[in-house]
C-alpha cells in the first residue's frame, strides 16, 4: 500500500509541474497598440474548433494562456479604461444575469476586435509569435 501511495504522489506532482495535457502549449504574448504602446487593461480570448481559452492582459500589455490544444483561433481582445476588465461582469454568483445601471467602462480599442464575427485577429497554435496590435478606439 505504502508503494502506491508513494507512486501516486510522484504521479501527481510529475503532472503538476508539467501543467499542461499533451500536445498543449502556453501562449505567451504582448497585446500593443500599433505606435508600440502596451495594452495595459484587459482579456485576450482566443476561440477556435479545438475550445475557448482566455488569459488577462498585464500593464504591460502581456498575456498568458494556458493548456492551448493546437489550431486556428479567431482572437477576441478587450481593453478597458477606469475599470478591470471581467469577462462575467453582468452575472451574480450563480450565473444569473443581472441588469445593471452602472455606465459600462470605456474601451480603449476598437469594438471589431471585441467581437468574434467581426475580429481582423487570428493565431495559429503553435507559431511561435503571439504578439497583438490593436487600433485606439476614437
Amino acid at each position: 500500500m505504502m508503494r502506491f501511495v508513494s507512486f501516486f504522489s510522484l504521479a501527481v506532482v510529475v503532472f503538476s509541474l508539467h501543467g499542461c495535457g499533451p500536445g498543449t502549449s502556453n501562449v505567451t504574448g504582448t497585446a500593443s497598440f500599433s505606435d508600440g504602446a502596451p495594452l495595459s487593461k484587459g482579456v485576450v480570448m482566443f476561440n477556435g474548433d479545438a475550445g475557448s481559452f482566455s488569459g488577462s492582459i498585464g500593464a504591460d500589455g502581456k498575456y498568458t494562456l494556458e493548456g492551448v490544444l493546437p489550431g486556428t483561433y479567431k482572437v477576441v481582445v478587450t481593453g478597458v479604461m477606469d475599470k478591470e476588465a471581467n469577462l462575467d461582469m453582468n452575472y451574480d454568483e450563480q450565473g444569473n444575469y443581472v441588469e445593471s445601471n452602472e455606465e459600462p467602462p470605456k474601451s480603449l480599442i476598437l469594438a471589431d476586435y471585441g467581437d468574434i464575427a467581426k475580429t481582423p485577429l487570428s493565431m495559429t497554435v503553435p507559431s511561435g509569435d503571439y504578439n497583438i496590435k490593436v487600433e485606439k478606439a476614437n
